[in-house]
């Protein structure tokens, strides 16, 4: 795997993980474009400035071991 890809990978696993505590306004996000791919791979939703966890977020990081059931 190429670096930028492998980086492109982390940025979106450490925007995803940011999740954890609950929703983030649009300003603190770690990358715009990770959080890009995040919205259209359906992990997260967006509201007026803020984003959280969709189900298929919160089960995916239960699945990766990020969060307890």
């Amino acid at each position: 795997m190429e670096p930028t890809m492998q980086f492109k990978i982390s940025r979106t696993l450490e925007q995803l993980l940011c999740f954890r505590d609950g929703p983030i306004f649009d300003g603190d996000c770690v990358s715009k474009e990770a959080r890009d791919r995040l919205e259209a791979s359906g992990l997260i939703f967006r509201v007026n400035g803020y984003q959280s966890l969709t189900e298929k977020g919160v089960n995916y990081l239960i699945d990766l071991e990020y969060l307890n059931q």
